[in-house]
């Protein structure tokens, strides 16, 4: 009986010989890649580590007044074996600072490649570089004040609703904490950038102020409360208002109006009328190559949402010889 070719094939490829053939190349395999292995972990090499830092007891009635970095970035030269180690089996490991003891004796900055517990963290190497290389540290007495909160939020309305007034922020104010120098330059702080969607009537929202470092606040999460209603579209028609026009140019009298096509509250549609809003063409502004001047729409009431105007550009000077 004959067999099909591949039985053979099979046959003479799993034979004693191919077997014992095969499992001595294995072994060749294994031992020159262990070889290589060991020639790798053997070499040097240059290698940046990132270290979280940590800082601990700040001392009571103190704020920071610098920039403390978060991490630490050394350029270690070791072997391989010792970074595989590192790299395998590091744990959560940060660089503490005892801000109590740095207030006690006094000190304005610190050489991190100097600090102790540095080398404690990268056992077995040797630091080429860190960055940054200084931490500079000033304690100053804590001192508050009172700021306005402003929204940053995004608001996104369902189909023809928007906005009805303006967003009512509870607390609309909050103390702030820390150094004097630094306090002194902040005039107001923000909401976070949330994004809200779908809104379609009153609603209130927890919403986080963003953070300053160095910087604490007396409340942290404040909340929203945002009203909405449907508009409708309405169109005015505006005067220009021409500014800065030297005395050597005439005005075109015939470009002296814009149109204006706004989303009005309903409830506020009769409240808006066209003197709510102003037009100004300013001359300085003008485009030297063609002429033209923007339009520019610098007041208008907080619930009309500004559309489309018409024309956008005027070209209404005209120079005497």
């Amino acid at each position: 009986m004959k067999l099909p070719l591949k039985n053979i094939f099979k046959k003479q490829l799993f034979s004693a010989e191919n077997r014992s053939a095969m499992l001595l190349y294995l072994c060749f395999v294994v031992v020159a890649a262990f070889l290589w292995f060991v020639k790798v972990l053997d070499k040097r090499y240059t290698y940046t580590i990132s270290i979280p830092t940590q800082y601990e007891n700040l001392p009571l009635n103190k704020a920071s007044l610098y920039h403390l970095p978060k991490t630490i970035d050394a350029t270690v030269s070791t072997d391989g074996i010792t970074l595989s180690r590192y790299l395998l089996f590091k744990k959560n490991n940060t660089l503490d600072f005892d801000l109590a003891e740095i207030a006690r004796n006094d000190k304005t900055t610190l050489r991190v490649g100097d600090y102790e517990l540095l080398d404690s963290l990268l056992p077995n190497m040797t630091v080429l570089d860190v960055q940054p290389a200084t931490i500079a540290f000033a304690f100053r007495e804590i001192c508050a004040k009172r700021v306005k909160i402003e929204s940053a939020l995004n608001l996104q309305f369902k189909q023809q609703y928007q906005l009805a007034g303006s967003v009512q922020l509870i607390p609309d104010s909050v103390t702030i904490y820390g150094a004097r120098q630094l306090i002194d330059t902040i005039a107001r702080v923000y909401t976070d950038p949330t994004t809200i969607t779908g809104i379609a009537k009153q609603s209130s929202h927890q919403v986080a102020l963003q953070t300053i470092e160095n910087v604490t606040f007396s409340d942290t999460v404040i909340t929203a409360v945002i009203n909405a209603e449907q508009f409708t579209e309405k169109r005015y028609t505006i005067p220009i208002t021409f500014v800065n026009i030297p005395a050597s140019v005439l005005v075109n009298l015939m470009q002296q109006d814009v149109m204006l096509t706004v989303f009005v509250g309903i409830s506020q549609v009769e409240d808006i009328s066209e003197t709510d809003f102003k037009a100004v063409a300013n001359y300085n502004e003008r485009n030297t190559r063609t002429g033209e001047i923007p339009v520019e729409i610098v007041a208008k009431p907080q619930s009309a949402t500004l559309v489309h105007q018409n024309p956008e550009y005027v070209e209404i000077i005209v120079e005497i010889d």
